[in-house]
């Protein structure tokens, strides 16, 4: 029997099935930057920590990600060509309200405090690595997932 996390009224549960992969245990966080080496670096970093990954290269294809599934917490630049971070992530907490979110920039402070003030999370670029893991688990344990190991 494997056990997996399953989202249903709003909240993440563990559910024991048979015969799925243990891979399936494990939270899925998509990552979303124009930046290739971002998404490269926080793909690495969020996959050693024993984290799944996705990855988009802008806020549509962020919506896209989601019609083929959901995703506890999403990691999203705030700058990037058409759509933005803060305009993708409003349309995606308006379709999947409890998805966590966290905006990822270097911009001034002013911006990062509107952002803020709508209930997002900001998170300065350049990062420490062992301080976005730690947003990692903060925000996946507030939006109802179990802490890893």
């Amino acid at each position: 029997m494997e056990r997996i996390f399953c989202w249903e009224k709003g909240a993440f549960f563990l559910k024991v099935i048979r015969g799925m992969s243990s891979q399936t245990t494990t939270p899925c966080i998509l990552v979303v930057d124009d930046d290739e080496m971002v998404r490269y670096i926080l793909e690495a970093l969020l996959s050693e920590a024993g984290y799944r990954v996705v990855e988009a290269d802008s806020g549509e294809a962020a919506i896209q990600k989601f019609s083929q599934q959901l995703f506890p917490l999403v990691l999203m630049d705030m700058f990037m060509p058409g759509m933005g971070g803060p305009e993708a992530l409003q349309r995606i907490r308006e379709q999947w309200p409890e998805t966590r979110m966290v905006l990822l920039s270097g911009a001034p402070e002013e911006l990062k405090e509107q952002a803020q003030l709508n209930g997002v999370r900001c998170f300065p670029k350049p990062f420490d690595n062992q301080e976005l893991l730690q947003l990692v688990r903060e925000e996946l344990q507030a939006g109802g997932f179990p802490l890893q190991g």
